[in-house]
């Protein structure tokens, strides 16, 4: 394979769910990645390359044939030689270990810490793994140093990291956190308490949508972690510029205007698909092509004509106001006429091509699941529902918890009014771990049963 073209991949923490689901699928393919039940035996038609931080050490069952790995602490080290020739298959296994002098600060002066010897994330560790590694190599003077799974703990020795200083879980904080009402003003960052006291990591998220909401409008639908991409909230200023920015207020839902200069660490900003700033592999300042709104994905399609120019880029005249029965003449408009327009709506999105970053499967589901049912909630963008949401459903769902019968809405779209005092009095006796403990039991179980029933749907008769 001398000379063999390769795929490249980038696998970041600023990468957004949708592309790092991709990348991974990538990487763990069975004939053409480095998934660790890889039939060995295959041959390649081309190399296969992958840029990866921390992000793909947990939890990632791969088989590298070499691997090249920048200054880290023992327990890293340690888990990123378990990904390479981690079966025993490759003879020809190598690992490279590059060491540098740890990154000034942004702005000059002295480097990371203050410290000659420490480095982001892993401190001073990284001398010692170094002064391990060369203690190994003995007199020889060869720089190689035999690492197997034998050997690797008696070379490296024990961690020698030490975990930073965190404030207090107070009870008043932890409840603070725990409601899942609007946060009150002055509530206690939950930066320090994962990231330590000393550096804690200043970063906004980043959502891209086809919709975004003027001042004082909601955004629909809601904002979810898996849309994000986490940012340093520098590197926003500095790419953003003076641009004017929409962000959620306190409540996660509604829109306020606000500049970047205002920016705050946690914020959440709303972009415009248009604006680019994200590619395949993530976030990226210098992308300009449109980026998937992926919050529409089983949601639906919001009737606003700047909206629909952004996803498809087709435009509808005056479509939109006859389907919501706006006109300016003030003139009635029948409820014949607004079903026409609706229906001659979804003929035009139908018929156009499939939009920038989106997969042709992806747009032929997503179009074709739209339904002429018009939703129209106080404060959001009307919008066309999808089939799924047409989330059949029944009224409620119920059953018997420790002795007591419980009950609640299934469908999402209705107000479960009951909701927070029966979360007050879960968390009262379960406690806040307890909840969270029942909570993630109930999600895990969730996908289980999803996962069993789209098996018995594919399984052939």
């Amino acid at each position: 394979m001398t000379g063999a073209a390769a795929d490249v991949l980038l696998l970041t923490g600023l990468t957004r769910e949708r592309e790092a689901n991709r990348i991974r699928a990538k990487i763990l393919d069975r004939e053409h990645g480095m998934d660790a039940k890889r039939d060995a035996s295959l041959g390649r038609q081309r190399h296969l390359i992958v840029v990866a931080t921390q992000t793909l050490e947990v939890g990632a069952d791969i088989d590298a044939e070499y691997l090249v790995t920048e200054a880290c602490g023992v327990r890293a080290l340690t888990q990123r030689l378990g990904r390479l020739n981690r079966l025993g298959r490759y003879e020809h296994a190598q690992a490279v270990y590059v060491h540098l002098p740890p990154p000034k600060l942004r702005r000059g002066g002295k480097p990371h810490g203050g410290d000659s010897d420490t480095w982001p994330v892993y401190g001073s560790e990284a001398a010692g793994v170094l002064k391990r590694l060369q203690d190994a190599c003995g007199d020889e003077g060869t720089g190689t140093v035999e690492l197997s799974p034998r050997r690797v703990a008696e070379v490296l020795g024990p961690p020698n990291d030490v975990p930073g200083r965190a404030p207090e879980v107070l009870p008043g904080i932890l409840w603070e956190w725990t409601k899942t009402t609007t946060p009150p003003d002055g509530e206690a960052p939950v930066e320090p308490y994962f990231s330590g006291i000393a550096g804690p990591q200043y970063s906004v998220s980043l959502i891209w949508r086809v919709h975004v909401p003027q001042e004082g409008q909601r955004l629909w639908p809601r904002a979810t972690d898996r849309e994000a991409v986490e940012v340093p909230i520098g590197e926003v200023r500095d790419v953003l510029g003076d641009n004017d920015l929409c962000r959620l207020t306190s409540d996660g839902h509604t829109v306020e205007a606000t500049s970047v200069s205002d920016l705050r660490p946690g914020d959440q900003v709303i972009l415009p698909t248009d604006r680019g700033l994200l590619d395949a592999f993530g976030w990226n300042p210098t992308a300009s092509d449109p980026v998937v709104d992926v919050s529409l994905f089983g949601r639906g399609l919001p009737l606003d004509a700047r909206a629909i120019k952004r996803l498809c880029g087709v435009g509808l005249g005056g479509l939109i106001d006859t389907a919501l029965g706006i006109n300016d003449e003030d003139e009635d408009i029948d409820q014949a006429e607004q079903d026409e327009a609706v229906k001659e709506i979804l003929t035009v999105v139908k018929a156009a091509s499939t939009p920038p970053g989106w997969d042709q499967s992806d747009w032929t589901d997503f179009i074709g699941t739209l339904t002429p049912q018009v939703v129209e909630a106080r404060k959001e963008v009307p919008r066309l529902r999808t089939k799924s949401h047409s989330d059949g459903t029944l009224e409620t769902v119920s059953g018997v918890v420790a002795g007591a019968s419980v009950s609640a809405p299934a469908d999402l779209s209705i107000v479960g009014w009951d909701q927070p005092s029966r979360f007050r009095r879960l968390s009262d006796r379960f406690g806040p771990w307890g909840l969270a403990l029942l909570e993630a039991i109930l999600i895990r179980s969730d996908h289980a049963v999803s996962a069993g029933a789209s098996l018995a749907l594919e399984r052939p008769r």
